[in-house]
């Protein structure tokens, strides 16, 4: 019966690339990732083929036991995506992200830091060079994104203008992608590779802030993921 519907499924996809060949450009790629989408694995019970092995939400309440039911299950999809898109594929990778990303948006409840902003003020090393600019450049997304230099490279990576609209970075839409583009920035496979808490800690926090509870995640993170 899979098979069958393979089967019926494929003819359908390849009449609608066909179609798209005649139209425009940008129009064409548009459907073409539509497609690509929707296509069927060869077969549903076998992970994909670069190796990721999704976490769950029951999971990700056991790495983090304050993080609410609803909460993981509203995360688990798009935090799944950054973390396969991001090559995070081995238990101490996907336990590295999951400890800052939990702790940096206090267990997914904001993507906007607490605090004011007003303690930027003035820092030349985060481009906030004119008044407000620490307050208007706080940390954003699911790792928070600080400072109005950051706010510029991230505007030039994807094309949007979040130094005029920086709340963008506070929607679900951005804040996941934000959080991986700094990750990739910082090289941060290759840091939570090491498995030192403390320096992935660094590279994302730029200190120690919750080196506890970031700790405490990680080691929860590592014993769901049998390592």
């Amino acid at each position: 019966m899979l098979e069958t519907v393979r089967g019926n499924k494929e003819t359908e996809l390849k009449g609608i690339l066909e179609r798209a060949n005649a139209l425009d450009h940008d129009v064409a790629a548009a459907i073409r990732r539509s497609v690509a989408s929707t296509e069927m694995p060869e077969d549903p019970q076998q992970p994909p083929p670069d190796g990721y092995t999704p976490v769950t939400a029951a999971m990700l309440m056991e790495m983090d036991p304050n993080i609410s039911e609803a909460k993981a299950n509203e995360v688990i999809g798009p935090l799944n995506d950054m973390m396969q898109r991001g090559g995070m594929n081995t238990p101490v990778r996907k336990a590295a992200f999951i400890s800052q990303v939990a702790i940096e948006s206090d267990h997914f409840l904001t993507y906007k830091e607490y605090a004011s902003g007003a303690e930027y003020e003035g820092r030349d090393d985060l481009g906030n060079t004119s008044p407000g600019d620490g307050v208007r450049y706080k940390g954003r997304g699911a790792i928070q994104v600080t400072g109005k230099y950051n706010y510029g490279r991230i505007s030039d990576a994807f094309g949007v203008d979040f130094v005029n609209n920086p709340e963008l970075l506070e929607t679900p839409q951005y804040a996941f992608t934000s959080a991986l583009w700094y990750w990739n920035t910082h090289n941060g496979n290759a840091v939570a590779d090491s498995g030192d808490i403390v320096r992935i800690t660094e590279m994302v926090n730029g200190g120690h802030h919750a080196l506890d509870r970031r700790t405490a995640v990680f080691n929860n993170a590592m014993r769901v993921l049998g390592k």
